[in-house]
This record gives structure tokens, C-alpha cells and sequence, in this order.
């Protein structure tokens, strides 16, 4: 009977979690559907009037919970991780942290529940929340370093189709264009969002300069600051898209060599972990087996 209990308990449990879930889900897309229908609304009224008023939905989010929370230093790391993973939008911020908080009353719930029905200590009542909260983090971290990985191979080969652009007379900007409507990649969509705030009325030496510091990046900071010596200095654009190319791949293969030569020393430790006992097994096992033979 108790455990028929217990296993009711834990089955209320699952079921207010999942409910949580659901309503939590569908209150964010319904709160994306219309952070969309505003975000299209403000574009339309800001491609008529030059000065950008706030919304009103600033101000209402203003004293809420994911603001204050975005608003924090763990807004901030929040943020650029967020941008380095391909999070630019406050919404898909607000979204972020509106999931786990439904993943952490989540865990509460069936935390406190599997404390009645199994005598857990106290402490998981707080230690789980928490770590629900913070686990989508590891995710995110791990998207934006798989992404800052695909910029740097991908940004050699972009910089030569750029110069082939420039070369036959395109232009920068068009070659921007160009490269970001024919390629499908993390470095493609930065280009895009470059070129969308070239649009809204940002130079070009700026735009850029929020890239190298939204990503972080040092091949690409000392590609957009050869960029920007270009525009001060005038000095020819294929050739320091050329010389940038050339860098480029010269620092890929040297870290490919030092990559290489470290491989060694990362197999030393699994060889003398799982290979070195097998080997002394079978080496010293019948000379071992012989010597107890002979001395029982």
C-alpha cells in the first residue's frame, strides 16, 4: 500500500511539472508571436520618422523579473554568451529566462514531493531549483563555442570570396551581400545583421567594430581593424583582404602543428591508464601464478 502511495505521489508530481511546462511554453509563444507583431510595427514607424521613440512594452517588462535579471552582472555574461550563440533579440533573452524559471519551479515541485515520499534531505529543496536553473547555461555556452569555432574556420575562405568581390569590382558592401546571400553559416548571419544595421544608419567602421566586440574573436578583430585602416588610411582593399587571408590560413596551420604535437602527450595518459595494466597482467601474470605455485 505505502508503495502504491509513494508511486501516486511521484506520478502528481510528474503531472503538475508537466503542466507547468506546457502553460510555461505556451505563455512564451504566445509572448514571441507578439513580440514579433510589435517588432514589425516598430519597423514600419521607423522607416517614417528618423528619431527612435521607446515602446510601451519596455515600460511595462521595465520593473519585471527577467528585466531585473538581465539587468544584473549575470545579465551581462548572459548577454554575451547569448551573442556569441546567434542571440541578438531582448525577447529571445526574456524567453531564456523565462524557461528556466519554469524549469526550476518544475524541480521544486517534484523535489518537495519525492521529500515527502522518500525522506530526501532538506537541502535538495534548494540545491535542485538552482541547478535547474543554471543548467541551460552549460547549453548555451556550449552553442556559442561551437559557433565561435565555426566563425574562425569558416572566416579564411569568406575573406577570399570577399576579395574575389572587391577584385572584380563589386564593392565591399556588395561583396558582404553577396557572401551572406550565397553562404548558410554562423559567419553569413553576422554579415547579415552587419549589413541590416548599415541600413538602420550605422557606418560601416561601426557596425564592424560591434562585431569584434559581440564576438570576440581575435582573427576578427584584426580583420575588421584592417578594415577600418582601409577607411582611414586608404590603402588598397584587395590587398589587405589578400594579406588577411594569407594570416589567416598561416595561424590555422600553425595550430593544426601545435595541435599535432600535443597529440602525444594526451595519449600518454589513457595509454598508462588502460593499456599499462593489461600489458603487466599479461607479462607478470605467469611468472606471478609459477611464484605462488612454488611457495604454496
Amino acid at each position: 500500500m505505502n508503495s502504491n502511495l509513494q508511486f501516486a505521489f511521484v506520478l502528481v508530481a510528474s503531472v503538475a511539472a508537466l503542466i507547468v511546462i506546457i502553460s510555461g511554453r505556451f505563455l512564451i509563444e504566445r509572448k514571441k508571436q507578439r513580440a514579433r507583431y510589435q517588432l514589425i510595427h516598430s519597423i514600419e514607424r521607423d522607416s517614417k520618422i528618423n528619431n527612435l521613440t521607446p515602446s510601451s512594452s519596455d515600460h511595462k517588462d521595465l520593473f519585471s523579473f527577467t528585466t531585473q535579471v538581465l539587468d544584473s552582472k549575470y545579465g551581462e555574461w548572459l548577454k554575451k554568451t547569448g551573442n556569441k550563440a546567434g542571440l541578438w533579440e531582448k525577447s529571445e533573452f526574456e524567453n531564456l529566462i523565462n524557461q528556466k524559471i519554469q524549469i526550476s519551479i518544475a524541480s521544486f515541485i517534484l523535489t518537495a514531493l519525492l521529500i515527502q515520499v522518500w525522506g530526501l534531505p532538506i537541502a535538495f529543496l534548494f540545491i535542485t531549483p538552482l541547478f535547474a536553473f543554471l543548467a541551460p547555461d552549460l547549453r548555451l555556452f556550449d552553442r556559442a563555442r561551437s559557433r565561435i569555432e565555426s566563425i574562425t574556420r569558416s572566416l579564411p575562405d569568406t575573406i577570399d570570396l570577399l576579395n574575389m568581390c572587391v577584385a572584380a569590382g563589386i564593392g565591399f558592401h556588395s561583396g558582404m551581400q553577396r557572401v551572406a546571400a550565397s553562404q548558410d553559416n554562423p559567419l553569413s548571419q553576422e554579415f547579415s545583421r552587419v549589413l541590416a544595421e548599415m541600413k538602420l544608419g550605422q557606418s560601416r567602421s561601426a557596425a564592424l567594430s560591434a562585431l569584434s566586440e559581440r564576438l570576440q574573436i581575435e582573427s576578427l578583430e584584426q580583420f575588421v581593424n584592417s578594415i577600418l585602416q582601409v577607411d582611414r588610411l586608404g590603402v588598397p582593399m584587395t590587398r589587405v583582404l589578400e594579406e588577411q587571408s594569407k594570416r589567416l590560413r598561416n595561424q590555422r596551420r600553425e595550430k593544426a602543428r601545435e595541435q599535432a604535437q600535443k597529440l602525444p602527450v594526451k595519449i600518454l595518459a589513457p595509454t598508462m591508464i588502460f593499456m599499462l595494466p593489461s600489458l603487466l597482467i599479461i607479462v607478470l601474470g605467469p611468472a606471478v601464478i609459477s611464484i605462488l605455485r612454488s611457495f604454496g
